[in-house]
């Protein structure tokens, strides 16, 4: 998903990246060889406790934590809204710096589906499926 609307804040010393990691009714960009769109009662009942905000989905690379108080997450009519505040690693300095510098501009998000498939719809629209 795109980082749409994002923010970098420079104005203070402390790293923070804010934008939508969901768009809600949005097309996504080609997920390989499929593209989705999000519904907005997508995350109603969704357990965002210990939600970790990554570099390139790694774990080796957490820039913040729900659980930490270091990653704050919103749903709102439009999506799900993120504020990250980076620690003082180099990793986190790297990404902020992209981030600033245009570099980066999109993110993504992982998720998991029930194996009722019911909860997955698919359809063809314009020639691409959409799930």
């Amino acid at each position: 998903m795109r980082m749409t609307n994002s923010n970098v804040d420079t104005g203070q010393q402390d790293m923070v990246i804010e934008g939508y990691a969901i768009l809600f009714n949005s097309m996504s960009d080609d997920l390989g060889g499929f593209k989705e769109i999000v519904s907005p009662d997508a995350l109603d009942g969704v357990d965002v406790s210990d939600v970790k905000c990554l570099i390139n989905h790694d774990f080796n690379y957490v820039i913040g934590r729900t659980q930490a108080e270091t990653l704050e997450l919103t749903v709102d009519e439009k999506g799900l809204y993120f504020k990250c505040h980076l620690p003082n690693t180099s990793y986190a300095r790297d990404i902020y710096e992209n981030i600033k510098a245009g570099n980066v501009n999109q993110c993504s998000f992982f998720y998991t589906l029930p194996n009722d498939e019911s909860a997955r719809t698919w359809s063809n629209e314009d020639g691409e499926y959409v799930q």
